[in-house]
């Protein structure tokens, strides 16, 4: 009799502490649910460990430190999307600079896609980053008439702009004042009565490419790689500096996967590697870009921003002062900060180019993200003539 009572309280307390497992597991949902985080498991653990000196005794974990998240996630990632190619200390300084203001709490992650053999935990992610290269690449091939065809087209159209506008000297409406042409300006009312000299080479030029990779490309994602490589390899083609990547963003983290860079003349095929997943925080991406080429020697920058214009991430834009609401990262709101650090690049000398590749009913709101310096491609039949009469505009404004 009392070894069945003592059954009954055992399995009664139990089923209390199972109960108050399951209330806390419900709370600890709804809590992350109602915030928009993506995934619990990642931010607080509950785990039952069995104790080996105490088989019966089982702990009970429920929060974990800043560090131990921060750690958690970033390892997450690289397993996910590959190994970084900064340090940490490096990561801390950037982070620092460009995780403020609507990208609080955000991080980045810099990577080039490779992958730790050992870790296990993303072995079908990194089967379907392999998958999606080789459809890339026989999609590339497929067409390659049609493609290389693109590539000619526009490498003559960017090599002839520049050529046109590299010459040693030209008449100009800055430069040198040229007295024998003062008479111009008086009767003729011409302002180009300077002369302007160039430089006789492209070394003063360099281009970023950065590529849209979040889950809405998934249906576009060998036309993406395609267009990316037509442009990086006329730019090389053109001896002109070209450095590519793509974005995505995945819980609060941004991923830059870099593909090449721009001494790496000879790696334009590593554009295929190429894939979608997750989400899109365009205004981070771009900030990134940005910083990234505010710093470089170069003269004259151009980015261009291949992407479906739909901003839509998980984490939301912090409260601030006089906003004490989380926003989503998405729609509208997407769009104005998106929008926003494009007009920054732009006021610090960087023009920023947009090719989309979305559907029809989102070109208003890509519009208000890159105003006049955009182009919308259907198809890659007129690719290279659309493109190219873009960066030959670009071109011109850069040598006039």
């Amino acid at each position: 009799m009392l070894a069945v009572k003592e059954k009954n309280v055992k399995s009664k307390s139990k089923s209390l502490l199972q109960m108050d497992i399951e209330m806390v597991r419900s709370w600890r949902n709804l809590l992350f649910k109602h915030f928009n985080l993506i995934s619990a498991n990642l931010i607080w653990k509950i785990s039952f460990e069995k104790d080996k000196e105490k088989p019966n005794n089982e702990t009970f974990h429920l929060f974990k430190s800043t560090d131990e998240i921060n750690r958690d996630e970033r390892k997450f990632i690289q397993g996910y999307y590959g190994n970084s190619i900064l340090q940490e200390s490096e990561i801390k300084i950037l982070e620092r600079n460009l995780c403020v203001g609507n990208h609080k709490d955000c991080h980045i992650h810099f990577t080039r896609g490779d992958f730790d053999v050992n870790n296990k935990n993303a072995v079908n992610h990194r089967n379907k980053v392999l998958k999606q290269k080789q459809k890339n690449n026989e999609y590339y091939n497929e067409n390659f008439i049609k493609n290389n065809n693109n590539i000619l087209k526009l490498t003559n159209k960017i090599r002839n702009t520049i050529l046109v506008n590299l010459e040693s000297s030209c008449i100009s409406k800055t430069g040198k004042f040229a007295a024998g042409k003062a008479w111009r300006n008086l009767y003729l009312y011409d302002d180009k009565i300077f002369i302007k000299n160039f430089k006789n080479d492209f070394g003063n030029l360099t281009v970023d490419i950065m590529l849209d990779a979040s889950g809405s490309q998934a249906n576009r994602q060998e036309i993406i790689a395609t267009e990316g490589y037509i442009i990086a390899e006329s730019l090389t083609r053109c001896q002109i500096p070209v450095r590519v990547y793509s974005f995505c963003s995945l819980k609060d983290y941004t991923i830059i996967n870099l593909f090449r860079d721009y001494n790496e003349v000879n790696k334009n095929n590593k554009i295929f590697d190429y894939n979608s997943s997750g989400y899109n925080r365009d205004g981070l991406a771009i900030r990134t870009a940005v910083y990234m080429m505010k710093n470089l020697n170069s003269e004259h920058k151009i980015l261009i921003v291949l992407s479906d214009g739909k901003p839509n991430d998980m984490q939301c834009i912090p409260s601030s002062g006089t906003n004490h609401i989380q926003c989503d990262y998405a729609d509208a709101m997407g769009v104005k900060d998106t929008a926003l650090e494009v007009r920054k690049g732009i006021h610090n000398g960087i023009p920023i180019l947009g090719v989309f590749t979305g559907i029809d009913e989102d070109v208003p709101a890509v519009k208000k993200i890159y105003g006049h310096n955009l182009v919308h491609i259907k198809s890659l039949e007129r690719f290279a003539d659309i493109v190219g009469i873009m960066l030959q505009n670009e071109l011109k404004n850069i040598y006039e």
